[in-house]
């Protein structure tokens, strides 16, 4: 039997209805408070955490087959797209490498790569479809900086700016990790969460970022997008505390667009997240963090992007979503067979995958 592990207080929604793979022991009697096969409901999973019982194995079942034809994605453009993706880290990492010893940036370079990974793609909204798709590469900033400049690109027509602009920010996005060229690469490959000392290291890269691009003959904010991009509008981000008055445009764009690939980019030791899920993270923590505005507008699109797509539910159903809530963006109607199901009404169930 294959399991895996959920974490009852951070994937609440997806825990429900799963079955129990093991059973769960009270540790100072001994005694099974469950039984493994037993179905995971709200009522038990409220009693497990105040118990402390916040990890729990669950079964992993086979799961049916999606026709191609039924999936959001054309698998052989996938396949197209990430070619020339993979391709093109190579040519971003020696532009870092170029510009970090001195070259001087080529703005018009750097967007033509990304013009060139986006190039198969039928609208650049479709972006948002097959990112979800990219494997970390070992090349993990250039690969990063990449995804990055896309949403980017694709941000700045929502923002309705001009092309000359776009391809400023676009640049912005592929350059605002530029500083992790010099940051030890066990610590931007590691795995799990980062030591205090680990973490003030990892944090220097804005500061290296912006000493390697300061003397550049560039739009000042391409700069500051690479001091500012993890300061936060409330105050609470580095390396300054600076609050929204303070933070570049283009920082704040870039702020939004670094977080939503960082949460949704494939890693071999991270399950997938569902993008509806992903703008219920943003929704409840980051509207003090992040410029509202511009958070409005991409949330408000990602989630629009994804009207029409094939999803599966948390109880195992799949369907089509078919509306989506402008007051609560991360949970639409979805038609299951003959069936509306309303996530907005039905708060028990959840978008657990789009295909």
């Amino acid at each position: 039997m294959k399991w895996k592990h959920v974490n009852l207080l951070t994937e609440r929604d997806f825990a429900v209805g799963q079955i129990l793979a093991e059973d769960i022991i009270d540790p100072i009697t001994s005694l099974a408070y469950c039984n493994s096969g037993i179905e995971l409901t709200t009522v038990l999973i409220d009693w497990l955490t105040k118990r402390n019982v916040n990890v729990v194995r669950v079964e992993i079942t086979q799961e049916p087959v999606i026709p191609e034809e039924r999936l959001s994605i054309d698998p052989e453009l996938l396949h197209a797209i990430v070619t020339k993706r993979d391709a093109n880290i190579v040519e971003v990492k020696h532009q870092f490498e170029g510009i970090s010893q001195g070259a001087e940036v080529k703005v018009d370079r750097l967007y033509d790569v990304v013009a060139d990974v986006m190039q198969p793609l039928k609208s650049r909204g479709d972006v948002l479809k097959y990112i979800r798709y990219f494997e970390k590469s070992d090349e993990i900033t250039y690969g990063h900086g990449l995804n990055v400049a896309m949403l980017c690109n694709l941000f700045g027509t929502w923002l309705k700016m001009s092309e000359d602009e776009i391809t400023l920010l676009t640049a912005a996005g592929a350059l605002h990790d530029i500083g992790k060229i010099k940051t030890p690469i066990e610590i931007l490959a590691k795995p799990g969460a980062l030591t205090a000392e680990e973490l003030i290291v990892m944090r220097r890269h804005v500061d290296e970022g912006y000493d390697i691009l300061r003397r550049q003959p560039l739009s000042e904010s391409v700069k500051l997008a690479a001091l500012l991009h993890h300061e936060r509008i409330n105050g609470t981000g580095y390396p300054l505390g600076c609050t929204r008055t303070n933070i570049d445009k283009y920082a704040r764009i870039i702020a939004i667009c670094d977080i939503y690939d960082a949460m949704i980019s494939r890693r071999h030791y991270k399950d997938d997240i569902s993008p509806f899920y992903t703008i219920r993270v943003f929704e409840r923590q980051m509207y003090s963090e992040l410029d509202p505005l511009f958070l409005l507008i991409f949330l408000k699109n990602i989630a629009h992007s994804f009207l029409h797509c094939r999803v599966q539910l948390t109880d195992g159903r799949y369907g089509e979503v078919v509306y989506i809530h402008n007051q609560d963006l991360s949970r639409p109607i979805v038609m299951c067979g003959e069936t509306f199901v309303d996530l907005h009404e039905d708060k028990n169930l959840d978008i657990s995958k789009v295909f």
